[in-house]
């Protein structure tokens, strides 16, 4: 249950972003066909043209996403209707 409500939040966080095709812009990294997993715990996503899957991680708010960009550790975090990115726990990045 608590899975299938994460999911909703989750699609309604995506949908908020104003976007029809699921696209965001974090920096320099590009994100787009964002879509979640059955059960909402992987993020399917491709980042500046290459597929990647982001794994859903414990979060003390929002919705927190691991995965691997490059060989470097990336986060993307939900949080209400705003995306924000870290790449190997450097400085957040905000998501438009």
């Amino acid at each position: 249950m608590k899975k299938t409500i994460l999911f909703i939040i989750l699609a309604v966080c995506l949908c908020a972003c104003g976007n029809d095709d699921s696209r965001i812009h974090c920096g320099d990294y590009h994100v787009s066909d964002m879509t979640f997993g059955a059960d909402g715990a992987v993020l399917h996503a491709v980042v500046n043209d290459v597929p990647v899957n982001f794994y859903l991680v414990v979060s003390a708010s929002g919705a927190k996403y691991d995965g691997v960009i490059d060989a470097h550790h990336a986060v993307l975090w939900s949080h209400g209707d705003t995306w924000t990115m870290f790449i190997d726990e450097g400085a957040a990045i905000e998501c438009k």
